[in-house]
């Protein structure tokens, strides 16, 4: 009797889907990092210019302190000087000279106001550009802030349509997968049902070589039977 034939193992199918989501996570990933760094690229610039303005903005305004200071010193300095100067014309009593050391006073006393009034025309001047930087950085701000917007929804769009053609691609993917799942399955069956009719002929044959041999003993047992009583 023939022993009907071991079921093959079955053929191992490839994980398409996962393979493929895998795949999807790695690009959505980068995708993303890419979108990412545009946008931080945006920031960044942003803050070095604010840093650096705001470095430029304390320079200035130390210098400033530095130059209300020494002006302050020299102010009081000079009005200590004029002040002696006073006191020594009262002692003169040529008039010519008592005129030109007042005019001399005059012009000293005329150049301490316009020390001054130089130091407030610099700090008017500063606020002035001061006014306009911020007018400035107000409309930079806005224009990197319209620019982050677009990045954004540029970002937004990409990686909508890349999400969209990623599950499209998983979704071919399990599809695959499943077909061969399918074609594997129905092999298998095939496989079932080819070794159930050779079991089923093996069966059929083995009955039928055994019911020919019965009967081909149980003829022999006759003839043998026939031969003794004859003898």
């Amino acid at each position: 009797m023939k022993r009907p034939k071991q079921v093959a193992a079955r053929e191992e199918v490839s994980r398409f889907g996962d393979i493929k989501i895998d795949e999807a996570k790695g690009i959505l990933e980068q995708v993303r990092r890419q979108t990412d760094r545009m946008i931080q690229k945006v920031r960044l610039e942003n803050n070095n210019l604010e840093n650096t303005r705001r470095g430029l903005e304390e320079k200035k305004r130390t210098e400033r302190t530095a130059k209300l200071e020494n002006e302050v010193l020299i102010s009081h300095k000079k009005n200590v000087e004029i002040d002696w100067n006073w006191q020594e014309l009262e002692e003169k009593e040529d008039c010519k000279e008592l005129a030109e050391d007042i005019e001399v006073q005059v012009q000293a006393c005329k150049k301490i106001i316009d020390d001054k009034d130089k130091l407030i025309g610099e700090f008017q001047e500063a606020i002035t550009i001061k006014d306009k930087a911020y007018v400035d950085l107000i409309g930079r701000m806005d224009d990197e802030i319209d620019e982050l917007i677009v990045n954004m929804k540029a970002q937004f769009i990409n990686m909508r349509t890349d999400y969209s053609g990623q599950l499209t691609g998983i979704e071919d993917e399990f599809e695959r997968e499943r077909a061969a799942l399918l074609e594997n399955n129905l092999k298998e069956v095939e496989e079932l049902f080819k070794q159930h009719r050779e079991t089923e002929s093996n069966f059929s044959e083995d009955k039928t070589r055994q019911m020919q041999e019965n009967a081909q003993k149980l003829e022999e047992l006759r003839s043998k039977d026939a031969n003794d009583q004859a003898d």
